[in-house]
């Protein structure tokens, strides 16, 4: 996916979640969220692009999850699977900022996957 069309999503991720449309927009930014980080690895991000496009990619996605309320517990599971790709060091929200969206339950599910309720794993591509 190239980088223009990662922005072009980003764009569409928020029409969809400013239109009552913030559950597509979750899906289709988890979609993109993947295909970008499957991407960035063998895109020339030396100019800053990439990376500020991949950061308007997660904030358009968590800002979905915050109006569409995904099921917290599978969010957690989704979050805590993609902080390790190539794209998570790319943004900047990290799991602290998705306390809204994944609730009690699902903070508490990332924490215990990830082993330690005091580690903060790397940014990640967002909820």
């Amino acid at each position: 996916m190239a980088v223009r069309q990662a922005a072009e999503a980003a764009s569409a991720l928020r029409t969809l979640a400013e239109t009552a449309r913030a559950a597509e927009a979750v899906g289709a930014g988890r979609v993109r969220d993947q295909a970008l980080a499957r991407a960035y690895g063998k895109i020339d991000g030396s100019d800053g692009v990439t990376g500020d496009v991949a950061a308007g990619l997660a904030t358009a996605h968590l800002e979905a999850c915050l109006v569409a309320h995904p099921a917290p517990a599978q969010t957690a599971d989704w979050l805590v699977d993609h902080f390790p790709s190539d794209l998570s060091h790319a943004t900047d929200i990290s799991l602290s900022e998705c306390t809204d969206v994944l609730k009690a339950t699902g903070n508490a599910g990332a924490r215990a996957r990830l082993g330690s309720p005091a580690r903060e794993p790397p940014k990640t591509a967002a909820a």
